[in-house]
């Protein structure tokens, strides 16, 4: 790649990426192995997140047309690690 900032960029997309898709992953297991959830609740409980996502993704896409992405990233990055921090003190 000739432009180092289009590489590194792309690089922490990736990595980012890998992180929100296998803690996706992870937690219908997690529900179902160690807070004892059945199969049906664990479904109900992570089903709205992927809604959720598939909303956003179909709104992100017509917003790209009119807002520039680097201030449609900006609040998700920020919003991130208190999301993360509420989710780890959840009992």
């Amino acid at each position: 790649m000739k432009d180092p900032n289009f590489a590194t960029g792309t690089f922490f997309i990736f990595v980012i990426g890998a992180v929100m898709s296998a803690t996706r992953a992870l937690l219908p297991p997690m529900l179902q192995n160690l807070m004892n959830y059945p199969v049906a609740t664990t479904d109900l409980v992570t089903a709205p997140s992927g809604a959720g996502t598939m909303i956003a993704m179909l709104l992100a896409g017509r917003l790209l047309k009119r807002i520039d992405a680097r201030l449609l990233l900006i609040r998700p990055a920020r919003k991130q690690p208190d999301a993360s921090l509420a989710h780890a003190a959840m009992d």
